[in-house]
This record gives C-alpha cells, sequence and structure tokens, in this order.
C-alpha cells in the first residue's frame, strides 16, 4: 500500500514522506518542455516504483526541461536536501560533464543513469552509473551484424560533429568496423539539414552508394530521421544498409514505409519475451503508447537500486554506491552485472528492422566490447 501512495504523490510532483528514509532524486526532462522521451522514461519509473521499489524509498522528482544548467542546479539542490541517490540525466546532452563531476566530487551523491551510453562521462567519475550498455558495446554489437548478417565491406559513417555521443559512437563504429574487415571510406558532418547529408553523399561517395554491401551508418539524433533515410533511398537510389544506434529509438514513426534494409542497436524491444510481452501490456494499460527503450531502462534502473540494498538497512550514498557496483541480476533489457564497476560492458543489446512505420525485433547479441579496444 506504501509504495501505491509513493505512486499518486509522484504524479502530483510531490514526494513521500516518512522515517528512516531512503531519499531518491529523479531529475530528467519531463512533462514541461514536452519531451516524450522523458515522459517514457518516468512512466517506466513509475511502474517499477508499484512493483519492485525499496519499500522505504521517498522519490522527489525535478524536472529539468532538458536544459544542462537545471539539471545542475536540481543536482546541488537534492544533494543539499539529503538525497542518496540521483536518477537521471537521460541524455549526455542534458547535461555539462565537467561541471556535474565538480558536484559529485563536493557532494559524493551517486548517480545512476537509465540511459546514458557515452564513456567519456561513464569515466569521469566512479559514481556515474549507467543501466545501458555503453557505446563501446553498441558500436561492437552494430559492427557484428552489419559484417557477419549483412556481409557488408565498406562503409561511411553520418555524425554529429556538436555531439559528444555521436563523435564517441564515431569513432568507435570506424575502430570495430576495420576490425572486421570493412573498408570506411570516411565521416559526414550531420549539422541538422538533410539535403546537406545527400549532397556529401553524392558528391563524395558515389562508388559505395553503387555497392550493394556497403552501409551508411548514422549514430546521430535527427529530428527528421525518416525524411532521410527516404531521401537516401528514393533521391540517391541507394540499396545497401542504412544502419543506428539506440538513438533511432526515439524517432517518431511514419505512414511511410521506407524501404530497403535498415536497422539499429537498443536495448530494449516489446515482444522479445514473456517477460517484455507482460510488461508493454501493463504499460500500454496505464499509458496508452507503446513503451521505448527509455521506460525498460528506468524500469530496470528501479530493479538495479532494489537490489542494491536488498540485504542493506543503511540508506547511505556511500553505501549505494559500493553496492551498486556488484549488481547482478537480469532485467528487461538483459543482463545487469556490473562486475564490480559503474559501467556494464559485458550487457547484451538488441538489433531492430526499421521501417519507417514499424519496427521488427531481429535478434538479441552479445558480443565483447574488447572488439574496439
Amino acid at each position: 500500500m506504501k509504495k501505491l501512495i509513493f505512486s499518486a504523490l509522484i504524479a502530483m510532483g510531490m514526494s513521500a514522506c516518512g522515517d528512516n528514509t531512503l531519499k531518491v532524486a529523479v531529475i530528467m526532462p519531463m512533462e514541461k518542455y514536452d519531451l516524450p522521451y522523458g515522459m517514457d522514461a518516468k512512466n517506466g519509473l513509475n511502474l517499477a516504483i508499484l512493483d519492485i521499489a525499496p519499500e522505504n524509498a521517498e522519490f522527489q522528482y525535478y524536472d529539468t526541461e532538458g536544459k544542462p544548467e537545471f539539471f545542475l542546479k536540481y543536482y546541488e539542490e537534492a544533494a543539499k536536501n539529503g538525497a542518496e541517490l540521483v536518477i537521471g540525466p537521460l541524455l549526455s546532452t542534458e547535461v555539462k560533464i565537467d561541471d556535474l563531476v565538480k558536484l559529485i566530487k563536493k557532494y559524493h551523491v551517486p548517480l545512476l543513469s537509465p540511459s546514458i551510453t557515452t564513456e567519456e562521462f561513464l569515466k569521469a567519475s566512479d559514481k556515474f552509473f549507467s543501466v545501458s550498455a555503453p557505446n563501446s558495446v553498441l558500436a561492437a554489437n552494430l559492427s557484428f551484424f552489419l559484417v557477419k548478417e549483412g556481409g557488408i565491406t565498406q562503409a561511411v559513417i553520418v555524425q554529429d560533429p556538436s555531439n559528444r555521443y555521436s563523435l564517441e559512437l564515431s569513432d568507435l563504429l570506424k575502430k570495430a568496423l576495420n576490425k572486421y574487415g570493412v573498408k570506411v571510406e570516411g565521416t559526414i558532418d550531420y549539422r541538422g539539414a538533410n539535403q546537406d547529408v545527400i549532397d556529401d553523399l553524392k558528391e563524395k561517395y558515389a562508388s559505395l552508394l553503387r555497392n550493394k554491401k556497403s552501409a551508411i551508418v548514422m549514430p546521430i539524433y535527427a529530428g527528421k530521421l525518416n525524411d532521410l533515410l527516404l531521401d537516401i533511398r528514393k533521391d540517391l537510389g541507394y540499396e545497401g544498409i542504412i544502419a543506428g544506434t539506440d538513438a533511432w529509438d526515439v524517432a517518431e514513426e511514419t505512414n511511410e514505409e521506407i524501404p530497403g534494409v535498415n536497422i539499429y542497436v537498443a536495448a530494449f524491444f516489446p515482444t522479445e519475451n514473456d517477460s517484455t510481452k507482460a510488461f508493454t501490456k501493463r504499460y500500454m494499460d496505464n499509458y496508452k503508447r507503446v513503451p521505448t527503450s527509455l521506460s525498460a531502462l528506468s524500469y530496470d534502473a528501479i530493479r538495479v537500486l532494489n537490489e542494491a540494498l536488498k540485504a542493506s538497512k543503511v540508506y547511505t550514498k556511500e553505501e549505494i554506491a559500493k553496492r551498486i557496483k556488484f549488481v547482478s541480476t537480469r532485467g528487461l533489457t538483459g543482463e545487469l552485472d556490473f562486475g564490480g564497476d559503474n559501467m556494464l560492458e559485458d550487457k547484451s543489446v538488441v538489433i531492430i528492422g526499421y521501417k519507417g512505420n514499424k519496427k521488427v525485433f531481429l535478434r538479441r547479441t552479445a558480443v565483447s566490447s574488447a572488439v574496439v579496444h
């Protein structure tokens, strides 16, 4: 019953009260900025709080509106108010890592991100944990699939030069593809204009466009991803593989089917197994929308917290940080085995087929990140 009270209070933007409580600050974008991915994460957290959160947990939500300065402000506010753990951020663009590290060193409150994959961030502090597979795992598994299943011999990478996530993945993908014998012809900078990518492909990579055993790999958050994929297929007549990373998971579906083989690597697929199907049904019953990877990762964040504190009655930030490193359990998004670290370097991922108007589960895969190190 107490967990139900927590959920009701959270829905009203309040926190529960009580003695001997574990204070958790949830700091992420939600209602104010109308960011669907933030609501997907919050919805997943709310279901987990009902199901599996520690009995004495108190959750206080802070809406960052996606602004890095708000994340820093709320982290410090939560720390001063006695928070023992922060859940968040969701994306690398939501935080200035250098400034955040200074605050972590000052207040020592650990962070558990449902979805940060950028290793530059995770390596900046051993108190910064993530439930998601890091970029090296994403790059290794996507590259392996492209070579072993797609048979590609040639590739070009489209990257966002203003995004650390995209740049880090671009570098890791080059390393992985090269190790598998794929010739990476170069990179194209995506700055928000789809036509610039089309022009660069046409002018600089004409031979690759004619090669059906090639891939255009795009680790980017593209506002008009479906339009870009359609332009590559229709305007350029490209018949090779177009591939992406988990950034594609937040793309809005289109009514028009995108031809060709389009795939991306992510953390979760709604109908993969009985557990994900049950979660998806419950999520849709409550929120009238299909859960995304962010929904499932956020649910798993609470699972990690619960596992970390199962054998402990000491709710301190030091104890939480210590125990998360040795969590080993299974979640909706695969094995959650930190192995004494703050990253899930051996976590499995899913490969998803993408047609714009539908997504198809292809397989779960677990290729070691060692291929890029």
